[in-house]
């Protein structure tokens, strides 16, 4: 999923969704849900996960006042499913003032 890049301008709030499944494709619920962003290693910001039901959650990441440039987002399941993905995520400066 690394492969996948996102482009948003600042000031958005992106909504990212996760799916967890068991080994028989059955939806899910993981022992802990973790989702963060980062440019690199130092600067991790971890967003708050709401589950939204079994196996379904999101994380909401506000980019406002958000620095251009490029982010990524891993979310990971941990204990009954363990499972992680990682996106791309491009934040642009508006060009146009409204």
């Amino acid at each position: 999923m690394s492969d996948i890049c996102l482009a948003y301008l600042s000031g958005n709030v992106i909504r990212f969704s996760m799916t967890f499944t068991n080994v028989d494709n059955m939806l899910t619920d993981p022992t802990t849900v973790t989702c963060e962003v980062g440019m690199t290693d130092d600067d991790i910001t971890t967003l708050a996960v709401v589950r939204d039901g079994v196996g379904l959650y999101h994380a909401d990441w506000d980019t406002t006042g958000v620095m251009a440039g490029t982010y990524y987002v891993e979310a990971n399941g941990t204990g009954t499913v363990i499972a992680a993905a990682e996106v791309t995520v491009r934040i642009k400066s508006p060009h146009l003032m409204v």
